[in-house]
């Protein structure tokens, strides 16, 4: 068995390229989550015809943004700007490119292969989008509600609501006139009990002026069991979700904490 040989041609086999009047398009053996072929183009330097400089087909950035992905972000967009940065390539913004830059035909062989690469790695950033999310989610909650409260009340991430419930860690926590929240990035079956916990703990020592919130990134958490949803709605478990009405959400917070007359 020639193993080598064997690959190389499975690879090969699954490669094509012809001629378009950019330059190339060239069919790669990779597929994306829809089971298309992933595609790529070497496009012809206007300056120079011998040199040629890779780029995907425009799709990628759009794909990533199905799955939830902003550059907006601190978390995503430090990733993909390393990824970038670790291969040699970069981002047009105005075309919604990403590419190397121009290429002899000797350079060629070598960064086709790094491109490629950094196409399956850029792949990864969906799964971090889905499963990383519980970083990335609770980065995105954090910011949401200090924007929510800006000028308005005191936020803290990583806190707990008060000194009697010093064990019980919420990812952000806002001081209100009213009502101290205790928000949670319902993310995990964990932290959506978590929540729910700490409700039960206040009921059992008789504490009031902490308001118990999950949020979630879409009104339907797969990640989260039908019921423990279903627990926390029979509780006085504040819900809320950031994948609808997220003005709502913003209210909703505001009023449960005692901040009155904002609407915007």
């Amino acid at each position: 068995m020639n193993l080598l040989k064997d690959v190389c041609g499975t690879f090969c086999d699954g490669l094509a390229m012809r001629e378009v009047p950019m330059g190339f398009a060239i069919r790669t053996p990779f597929r994306n989550p829809d089971g298309d072929a992933v595609a790529l183009y070497a496009r012809r330097d206007p300056d120079f015809s011998s040199r040629y400089r890779f780029e995907d087909d425009g799709a990628t950035m759009a794909e990533l943004q199905e799955e939830g992905f902003s550059l907006d972000n601190e978390v995503r967009g430090a990733e993909f700007h390393r990824l970038l940065s670790e291969y040699g390539c970069h981002y047009d913004e105005s075309e919604i490119l990403i590419h190397t830059d121009y290429l002899s035909e000797e350079q060629m062989p070598a960064y086709f292969l790094k491109f490629m690469a950094l196409m399956v790695r850029l792949g990864d950033l969906r799964m971090m989008s889905r499963t990383v999310v519980r970083d990335t989610f609770k980065v995105d909650l954090q910011e949401f509600v200090e924007a929510t409260f800006q000028g308005m009340a005191v936020v803290e991430r990583d806190a707990s609501p008060m000194a009697t419930l010093s064990d019980y860690v919420a990812d952000v926590v806002v001081r209100g006139p009213d009502a101290t929240l205790a928000i949670y990035a319902g993310t995990t079956e964990v932290k959506a009990l978590e929540a729910f916990v700490l409700w039960q703990e206040m009921e059992r020592q008789g504490l009031t002026g902490v308001i118990p919130m999950v949020v979630f990134e879409n009104a339907k958490p797969a990640t989260i069991k039908t019921r423990t949803v279903a627990r926390l709605m029979n509780s006085n478990v504040s819900l809320g979700s950031l994948g609808g009405a997220q003005w709502d959400v913003s209210q909703k917070m505001r009023q449960q904490a005692g901040i009155r007359g904002v609407y915007q």
